[in-house]
């Protein structure tokens, strides 16, 4: 019977190419399908679409499901995945067995740095690195710059704020007036360059525009709409010193006010990986 109504849909849709008869066309295509697929296939899946997930535990120290097959790990967000591809590929023995085993987590988290900088500074400045010191207000990043072990921090947006008080020699935790908003900054900051390096390895070095806004965020928060993407996600490795340098704009210089202290906030905004 297949065979018989497989014939008849080839033959119509041939007499629909011979008349230009689109419509015909395309019910004869349909019927040809239908034709050769089985009824179980329909049954199954009756779009005729394969359903796949997007990753698959397969290592030898997961237990398989009661058919066989290696559990689905959930959705992954896009710093997730390649955190997750990137602990497979290059992290240490001892952090990836602590993955399997399920004893170190997905963790959302921003780190940030605020750092005051003096009036008139010019060139390029520091303002993370083995000097650093933990500080809540200041930097939620470790002491010395660098992330213990069992943490991986992948972050795929950055965003740069520019801030100010009216007080003198204030500590960069008492500003809180920060902006995002690029015509706001002195041009020594909006036109300069920001380097982050990760072992004495340049990971990201590029404008400062990047990750500043054209205008301030009206019903909408920093977390999600502030700063700029990176097309490439950056992973900050365990062990490993982490430095970011300001590179100010040729001959240009931060403001030197009476009474007045300047600082710069950078944000790295991802996901990381770390002990429970």
């Amino acid at each position: 019977m297949k065979k018989t109504l497989l014939i008849l849909f080839a033959i119509s849709a041939l007499f629909a190419v011979a008349t230009a008869n689109p419509v015909l066309l395309v019910a004869s295509l349909v019927g040809v399908g239908m034709s050769t697929a089985s009824y179980k296939d329909f049954k199954k899946n009756p779009a005729f679409f394969t359903l796949v997930p997007s990753i698959v535990r397969d290592m030898g120290s997961v237990q398989r499901t009661a058919d066989g097959s290696f559990p689905e790990v959930p959705p992954f967000t896009h710093s997730q995945k390649f955190l997750f591809d990137f602990l497979r590929q290059k992290s240490n023995l001892v952090t990836l067995d602590a993955f399997l085993k399920e004893t170190i987590f997905f963790d959302p988290i921003n780190y940030y740095v605020r750092y005051v900088i003096p009036g008139a500074q010019q060139g390029r400045y520091q303002i993370l690195g083995a000097f650093t010191q933990q500080i809540v207000g200041a930097t939620n990043f470790y002491t010395q710059a660098i992330l213990p072990q069992y943490y991986n921090f992948c972050f795929d947006r950055m965003q740069i704020n520019y801030g100010s008080t009216n007080t003198a020699n204030a500590a960069v935790q008492a500003i809180s007036g920060w902006t995002n908003v690029r015509s706001s900054m002195p041009a020594a900051l909006a036109n300069g360059d920001i380097i982050v390096q990760l072992n004495k390895n340049i990971i990201v070095q590029t404008g400062v525009v990047d990750f500043t806004s054209e205008a301030a965020i009206t019903g909408g928060n920093s977390l999600d709409y502030a700063g700029g993407a990176l097309q490439v996600p950056r992973v900050l490795q365990e062990n490993l010193l982490i430095e970011a340098d300001l590179n100010f704009a040729f001959q240009q210089a931060i403001p030197n006010v009476a009474n007045t202290t300047y600082g710069v906030e950078v944000l790295f905004k991802g996901i990381q990986l770390r002990l429970r």
